[in-house]
């Protein structure tokens, strides 16, 4: 339970401003998992008539956080850019959408999901 305190204070705690970029790469390396979430979110904005600009290294960053030794990933949609809908497809006065995938096994999990309007990673001296 101290994790997930840990995590929500730290998200709490400041304001991210990614940059934008285009990649014709962008979800390539991804797990499979994310990689759908990408893809379902381009496909999201060209059907809202857009053309979806996305930065992948502030889509998501990848983590350690269940001590299992394998990639746990924070998305973070405000490294997502629509021209028809602006951030405000994903993002609005309550922040951006955000999700925390932990790794199980073979495959992630999602286990948290919630608008924040920051950010910010923080080691705890404890490791934690």
């Amino acid at each position: 339970m101290r994790f997930y305190f840990s995590l929500l204070a730290a998200f709490c705690m400041g304001l991210t401003d990614p940059a934008l970029a285009q990649s014709p790469l962008a979800g390539s390396n991804l797990p499979p998992e994310l990689r759908t979430l990408y893809i379902s979110e381009a496909n999201e904005c060209r059907a809202m008539g857009g053309r979806f600009v996305a930065d992948p290294d502030g889509f998501v960053t990848k983590v350690e956080l269940n001590g299992d030794g394998k990639p746990d990933w924070i998305v973070h949609r405000a490294g997502l850019y629509c021209t028809s809908g602006g951030f405000s497809a994903w993002c609005g006065t309550a922040g951006c959408s955000v999700e925390i995938h932990l790794s199980q096994g073979n495959r992630l999990r999602s286990v948290w999901e919630a608008n924040v309007r920051g950010i910010v990673m923080t080691d705890l001296p404890d490791g934690r």
